[in-house]
């Protein structure tokens, strides 16, 4: 009777498996993306290159020949979407305390290139000469024509509208990947922006991880046209052929942070990834004029 039920049991999994491959599509392409074109992502515009997440950084990043800038959206107090990885202004500028305590005014008084230092420290070549933290609306201006990679770092009701609308009126939905480690407002972010790529949250990452380890990605159907994840946690390696394969079938592509050191940039284009991000971005498009 047991042996019977795990039959009957299996076969009702296959025949899901099989309705579910059947009906699954791989994500449709996305004018963001060229085909076979690999991206240099700067990661915070790079802060190897001046004070991150500024456009002062963001600007020779660019004169560089970056491919993409990568950045972190927050809200002011007063409702404006800034540029800001941190949730505090503390470990970047001459100031203290949560970002979102701030009105736009009181956040463009600071110096966001106070803590900079290209010599670890010995010298702060940039304090006092005007740089600031910047508005979502400000990098779009300066850089209508370059690919943006735009992480929601927060979940406040009123950012993914705000942000949705300011791609809509900045003319940017084909230059713009939205990113989230929260699938729920990635989630909102496409009900609101379906024109607008974005990459997997975290557990839709996971999903995707945990088919392609059993060769079942062929059931799934993505609502990401990018994978953005790490080369590794801990002991557990998430980047591979395999995973990259797998994503390729799917039309997903796959993008690693945060490498920075060459031998692991060589690596991963050597196993095929579409994209590196890195706050080095000079080390990685040296490496790319010897391939």
């Amino acid at each position: 009777m047991r042996i019977r039920t795990l039959l009957v049991l299996l076969l009702i999994i296959l025949i899901a498996y099989a309705i579910l491959r059947l009906l699954a599509k791989p994500i449709p392409d996305h004018p963001y993306f060229i085909p076979d074109k690999f991206l240099v992502i700067a990661h915070r515009g790079g802060p190897s290159l001046g004070p991150e997440s500024t456009l002062y950084t963001f600007r020779k990043a660019v004169k560089l020949g970056v491919d993409v800038l990568e950045m972190d959206v927050r809200s002011t107090r007063d409702g404006q979407l800034i540029i800001l990885h941190d949730d505090t202004v503390s470990r970047t500028t001459n100031a203290t305390g949560p970002a979102q305590n701030y009105t736009l005014v009181d956040l463009k008084k600071l110096d966001a290139a106070h803590r900079w230092s290209p010599d670890n420290g010995q010298t702060f070549p940039l304090r006092n000469k005007g740089v600031q933290i910047p508005t979502l609306s400000e990098v779009f201006e300066a850089f209508p024509q370059t690919k943006l990679n735009l992480e929601i770092k927060e979940a406040r009701s009123s950012t993914i509208p705000s942000l949705c609308r300011l791609i809509r009126d900045h003319q940017m939905t084909s230059n713009v990947v939205v990113a989230s480690f929260d699938t729920d407002s990635l989630k909102e972010f496409r009900r609101l922006c379906p024109q607008v790529a974005t990459s997997a949250g975290a557990s839709e990452a996971r999903l995707f991880f945990g088919l392609q380890k059993a060769y079942l990605e062929a059931a799934y159907s993505p609502d990401a046209q990018v994978l953005q994840v790490p080369e590794a946690l801990g002991d557990l390696r998430i980047v591979d052929k395999r995973f990259i394969d797998a994503a390729h079938a799917r039309n997903m592509r796959v993008q690693v942070w945060l490498v920075n050191d060459v031998r692991s940039m060589q690596r991963l284009l050597e196993l095929g990834v579409d994209g590196i991000m890195t706050d080095y971005p000079q080390r990685l498009m040296e490496l790319l004029k010897k391939h």
